[in-house]
């Protein structure tokens, strides 16, 4: 046992709970090389940002501000400020059937205090005045960009002699710190880093408007002839010499269709463009042609078009051009197939009109997409369960879910995007700030082998603390899944501009429940090659919310505490049972865990997965019963030797 479940194990538990605030500070000492301030002794900075006097030298450090509750003792030989009043925590829970967690917010109440400077000015001893104000004052003044710097919540016990290893450390990210109000109070209010999601859209915002109008086709007609590298144009094209240099000039019908040139020289008296390389076929009188531009002059800000790298996607109107090349404020493709991308339509385009990055998928793995999302909205790579993701691909998820030829062109928060698709693979993210990591689960049974504990009224459950609740608008008689979206710039939320759909309908189970419910979802991310993984979300959804889930809400006491949300649980209490009366063994989710040091408080959702559900067993595995949670066939009464429900198979 370690030292935490030592002193879990008490039942005179005395929790403790502290937190280090990491800001920035400069590793620089005043006027010494490399810093370059000379405003004298006294006038020292605070090394930190806002009051550098060297900014072009500043070499930022992280400086951690230690903070623990008021009356807690104190670790021997650490410096602890005694300025938490109270820490309240709205934990996360997840949400099966909306994807994303809400985010978990921890509100803490700390104290305002006249207090020596010496912990905060690293110059105290030169300063001729003693600094005023207070101490969170102060604080604030030296330390302006307060928003997303990291907080570690520690939650542990006091034990003699102290040990940090009773201790584990959650990591949130600073919302606001306001105050002081008139009880010489601070609120800090801290995050998750889920919620850096909800504050950035993607794809980015750009600036850019075009110089000069695009035109759906600069010409087109009829050719009135042609030679080895020309095309004379129909008698409406421009009489400007040199109009279309530059462009493109397609043959798209009649005589030498198919064949695309760069018009390099053209003669407006006699409509004659010369091209840069000769016909395959000579062009003559019966050759349809039609003339494009292969660019657009963007008005300023051509680097943001840099974003998501070269070749890439610009949005303009409703059409998606990709470009191959950028080159100041100038955006350029080779040939007319980059134009009208994605499925979208050929359009004529005004001067000033609004020029919007896009983010386009290829051939990737559907855990890669979230990621990107989360990491493009500001949430380091080394927060990403990256293992679990990949386990949960490789597993369940695999080529039905590869996103291909997808864009997106509206700029949206990251959260939403990322909700619609957890939602069409039944899936859910949410911030793990005990292991500091991104965690993803599918709706799906527990992975083969794994034993799964279970909490009772006999052993683990705290007496009068079980509250069971029916979600009864959580069940569904009907789901359905409209995706292959028309255009990359359809309006997503209208099922007339999906090509395809996935619908599943329980008629037994509106025949029983007598009312019908319907989730219907809609998924610009899935396509044709998706039709398999679209009908796996709407039999899953049917499956696992056709009868009402139920909301297990209870305590158990911390030497049980020995799991985390996402994870499956089998309960056994006299809230559940069957027919005749008994306790009845539940599968359950574990949704939400509120650790308060002397008690925790849980809830749970009821899965369909307390039926024995299992892989087939590789080569090798034992005979039932010592079948490590891996399915075996039954009997011809459809059950095991031991009288146990057979398995299903998945």
């Amino acid at each position: 046992m370690t030292a935490r479940d030592d002193a879990r194990s008490t039942w005179k538990l005395k929790p403790v709970l502290a937190a280090r605030l990491h800001v920035e500070r400069c590793a620089n000492v005043y006027s010494n090389a490399p810093c370059t301030a000379s405003a004298g002794v006294g006038n020292e900075c605070y090394n930190t940002r806002p009051t550098c006097q060297d900014l072009a030298n500043f070499s930022a450090v992280d400086f951690v501000l230690p903070l623990c509750k008021r009356g807690s003792r104190i670790p021997p030989g650490e410096t602890y400020y005694p300025y938490i009043k109270s820490i309240r925590t709205n934990v996360s829970r997840l949400n099966p059937d909306e994807g994303l967690s809400n985010r978990a917010t921890v509100t803490i109440k700390l104290v305002d205090e006249a207090i020596d400077d010496r912990w905060l000015d690293p110059y105290i001893d030169t300063r001729s005045v003693p600094a005023g104000s207070t101490f969170w004052p102060r604080f604030m003044a030296r330390n302006k960009a307060l928003n997303g710097k990291f907080v570690e919540l520690l939650r542990g016990y006091d034990v003699d002699p102290w040990d940090w290893s009773t201790f584990v450390t959650e990591l949130y990210s600073i919302d606001t710190l306001d105050g002081p109000d008139g009880r010489s109070e601070m609120k800090l209010v801290l995050k998750d880093l889920v919620k850096l999601a909800d504050t950035v859209q993607l794809p980015r915002p750009t600036r850019g408007k075009l110089v000069n109008e695009l035109f759906e086709y600069d010409d087109i007609g009829t050719a009135q002839a042609g030679g080895a590298n020309t095309i004379t144009l129909h008698t409406e094209a421009s009489a400007v010499d040199d109009f279309y240099n530059g462009m493109a000039v397609r043959i798209y019908g009649q005589t030498g269709s198919g064949q695309e040139r760069i018009i390099t020289d053209y003669d407006g008296a006699g409509r004659v463009a010369t091209v840069n390389s000769d016909w395959a076929v000579n062009p003559n009188n019966s050759s349809l042609y039609f003339v494009q531009q292969l660019s657009i002059t963007l008005d300023a800000n051509g680097t943001d078009y840099d974003l998501y790298g070269v070749p890439g996607f610009v949005r303009v109107g409703k059409e998606v051009i990709r470009f191959s090349a950028r080159v100041g404020e100038v955006l350029s493709w080779p040939d007319t197939s980059y134009r009208a991308q994605f499925n979208t339509v050929l359009e004529d385009h005004r001067a000033d009109a609004s020029v919007q990055i896009c983010k386009a998928f290829s051939n990737e793995a559907f855990t890669d997409v979230i990621k990107w999302f989360y990491i493009e909205s500001g949430l380091d790579s080394i927060y990403i369960d990256e293992a679990g993701f990949a386990e949960l691909d490789s597993t369940w998820l695999g080529n039905d879910y590869i996103i291909d030829q997808v864009a997106i062109s509206t700029p949206r928060k990251a959260s939403d995007y990322i909700k619609e698709l957890l939602q069409s693979a039944n899936a859910m993210t949410w911030w793990d700030a005990q292991t500091k990591l991104l965690k993803l689960a599918l709706s799906v049974p527990p992975t083969p082998g794994v034993g799964i504990k279970q909490l009772s009224d006999e052993s683990a459950l705290v007496d009068g603390t079980v509250d069971v609740k029916t979600l009864n608008s959580a069940r569904l008689t009907l789901s359905a899944l409209y995706f292959d979206l028309q255009t990359a710039t359809s309006n997503v939320r209208e099922a007339s501009n999906y090509l395809d759909g996935a619908v599943f309908f329980d008629q037994e189970a509106l025949v029983e429940y007598g009312t019908e419910q319907t989730d219907v979802q809609y998924s610009r991310f899935f396509n044709a090659a998706n039709n398999g993984a679209a009908r796996d979300h709407v039999a899953r959804a049917l499956a696992t919310r056709r009868d009402p889930p139920q909301l297990i809400k209870c305590e158990i006491h911390p030497k049980d505490y020995d799991f985390q949300r996402g994870d499956y649980r089998d309960f056994l209490t006299n809230k559940i049972v069957d027919k005749a009366g008994q306790p009845k063994k539940t599968r359950a989710l574990i949704t939400m865990i509120d650790d308060q040091g002397a008690t925790v408080k849980i809830e749970a959702r009821t899965t369909i997965f307390s039926r024995p559900f299992a892989a087939f067993a590789p080569n090798g595995t034992a005979n039932y019963p010592n079948n490590n949670g891996y399915a075996c066939f039954s009997q011809n009464d459809g059950l095991m030797p031991d009288g146990v429900e057979g398995y299903l198979f998945f």
